[in-house]
């Protein structure tokens, strides 16, 4: 997955930070850029994490190394077989009062499904997932 953050102080253009930790055409993947993730993620303690393109391993590792995190978010095959795109969130600070995800196709609620026609169906499923939180600081 990749994170993107913000490097104050820089030119705008360059003001983004990508890191990508599942490439296996990086050398500099795998262990390299976990430790990497997880170092930036731990250094701005963040509340609510958005990740896209997660692999179930990603998931497990980051969780191991933030135990005050929960994580709410399914791959886009039916389970999680394939990436996810899912929410990360403090639960000392936040109660779940509802999640979901949707699928971008004709059938929204069937997991895996794509739109077709038209030159439309990439054969790679699109989805989101949500979550409604009430934080619990100041009951919003």
């Amino acid at each position: 997955f990749n994170i993107r953050g913000a490097t104050w102080g820089l030119d705008p253009v360059d003001s983004w930070v990508w890191i990508n930790f599942n490439n296996p055409s990086d050398p500099l993947a795998g262990p390299h850029r976990r430790d990497r993730a997880i170092s930036i993620i731990g250094t701005a303690a963040p509340d609510i994490i958005g990740v896209q393109e997660l692999k179930e391993i990603q998931r497990d590792d980051l969780l191991a190394a933030f135990p005050q995190y929960s994580y709410f978010g399914r791959g886009r095959e039916a389970g999680f077989v394939s990436d996810s795109n899912g929410i990360f969130y403090r639960t000392a600070r936040f109660d779940v009062l509802d999640e979901g995800d949707f699928w971008l196709s004709a059938t929204p609620t069937v997991p895996g499904t794509t739109f077709t026609g038209n030159g439309s169906d990439t054969l790679n499923p699109r989805m989101a997932s949500w979550i409604k939180l009430l934080d619990r600081f100041n009951d919003e």
